[in-house]
């Protein structure tokens, strides 16, 4: 009985082998079951070595006895494992009549192995199992932003339609080939632009089906400088050939409306009027849609860098040639200008909404918001702009020094990138799912989209 009462708690389990019919620890190879341990303090996988014997311990990875768990957590610095049930104290547990420590490899008096989701790592707290994420959580789910194409950047940042997130961002959709676009507009089926480059050596207008496809060329035309559309025509200005012109969406008949003029520019349409800048008198003027004669609406002293209209108002940037732009507004019917906003260096673009006129600042930098009303210019997000749209809640932009699409509350807040890697993205557009924009490097550039 003494030998017995000084035996360990291996040796025990040995001897009940052998009562049982079994064999003891010094007739198991060394590294086996109920075998005596390596050299080294180690058994064969999934065998934990306990007083120089290897034995199975639910829940363990084959860590040694004296604290070196191959997990790095298996073992504690606070007890001795292998010890029988009397020697357990505080938070550790009983697992095959041998005192472990509570922890994610056997958790609680149940001895559980804890398993935690995708992206997280196992936690036991007061014997229950549970875990953490390992980066984001996002409801009920532990993600990683960089890669989970349903919360890509961040929670419910969904890409939709297949598309991939890599570096957390949905990757751009090519719609279509177009190695200079320009003056991108959309409607509910289609995408229209100028390619000034030529797609297939012609330069012209064009459009593409939304879901994407060839680009159809619907005149071919090297003069098409600027454009706008409506719901039955597009419309642009031909600065070469010094005239105004309107066409079906889908091509057709090309109606000139105006003639001879000293290189028109950026153009704008209401329901009864097409508003156009003419770039050497530096003058906004106005032609009706259905004909007619065209008449002055203001003349400015310098440049004008484009033009939105609303039901009573036209809006122009008025570049002073150095250092100043001014956003100058006009009645539809002519009469004086007045200044409704401003900001240092020249405009990349200009974009209206109900309340606000919205501008970036291709030399300082900004994105800038004037109320239409009057009131403080402030500054909507940081960042170069080469082209700007709104959809009533959010402005977007393509920022063509940094290669990225980006949008923000039009009341200002955190700037979001919507796209990046981008090769010179200028013209923007949007509709209620994608945001739209062309890239202008000759060689890949296109037209691409991505989910706003």
């Amino acid at each position: 009985m003494k030998v017995i009462a000084i035996l360990s708690t291996a040796a025990t389990f040995a001897i009940a082998a052998v009562a049982c019919g079994g064999t003891s620890s010094s007739e198991q190879p060394v590294g086996g079951e109920r075998g005596a341990c390596y050299p080294n303090g180690t058994c064969n996988a999934g065998l934990t070595c306990l007083s120089n014997s290897c034995v199975v311990v639910p829940g363990d990875d084959g860590g040694s006895a004296d604290g070196g768990s191959t997990d790095g957590t298996m073992d504690s610095a606070t007890h001795t494992d292998g010890g029988d049930a009397s020697t357990c104290t505080g938070t550790d547990v009983v697992c095959a009549n041998i005192c472990v420590a509570s922890n994610p490899a056997h958790c609680g008096s149940s001895c559980t192995k804890c398993t935690p989701p995708t992206n997280a790592t196992a936690t036991c707290t007061s014997g229950s199992c549970g875990y953490t994420c390992n980066i984001l959580r996002c409801l009920s789910e532990c993600v990683d932003p960089g890669n989970d194409p349903l919360n890509c950047g961040g929670c419910g940042v969904a890409c939709g339609g297949g598309v991939s997130c890599v570096g957390g961002f949905c990757q751009p959709i090519s719609v279509a080939v177009s190695p200079f676009p320009a003056e991108l507009r959309v409607d509910s089926t289609h995408l229209y632009w100028i390619q000034q480059g030529g797609v297939n050596g012609q330069p012209g207008i064009y459009r593409v089906a939304l879901l994407g496809g060839s680009p159809v060329q619907l005149l071919a035309t090297a003069g098409a400088s600027f454009l706008a559309k409506d719901s039955v025509n597009l419309h642009w200005t031909d600065s070469a050939a010094g005239t105004v012109n309107k066409m079906p969406l889908a091509g057709g008949t090309v109606t000139p409306l105006a003639l001879g003029l000293n290189n028109p520019g950026p153009i704008a349409i209401d329901a009864t009027y097409a508003y156009f800048v003419i770039t050497n008198l530096n003058q906004v003027s106005k032609v009706p849609l259905a004909g007619g004669s065209v008449a002055p609406v203001v003349t400015l002293t310098q440049f004008l860098q484009g033009i939105v209209v609303d039901a009573t108002n036209v809006y122009v940037p008025h570049y002073d040639g150095s250092t100043m732009v001014t956003i100058e507004k006009v009645p539809i019917g002519g009469g004086a200008a007045t200044q409704i906003g401003s900001g240092p260096g020249y405009t990349g673009g200009i974009a209206i909404d109900a309340n606000n006129v919205y501008f970036t600042l291709q030399q300082a930098g900004p994105v800038m918001r004037s109320p239409i009303a009057g009131g403080a210019t402030v500054q909507v997000a940081a960042g170069n702009g080469a082209g700007i749209t709104s959809d009533g809640t959010s402005i977007y932009w393509a920022d063509n020094q940094s290669g990225k699409v980006k949008n923000a509350p039009i009341a200002g807040g955190t700037t979001t990138t919507l796209a990046a890697g981008q090769v010179l993205p200028t013209s923007v557009a949007v509709d209620a799912t994608y945001v739209y924009w062309g890239n202008r490097d000759g060689t890949t550039g296109g037209i691409f989209k991505s989910v706003k």
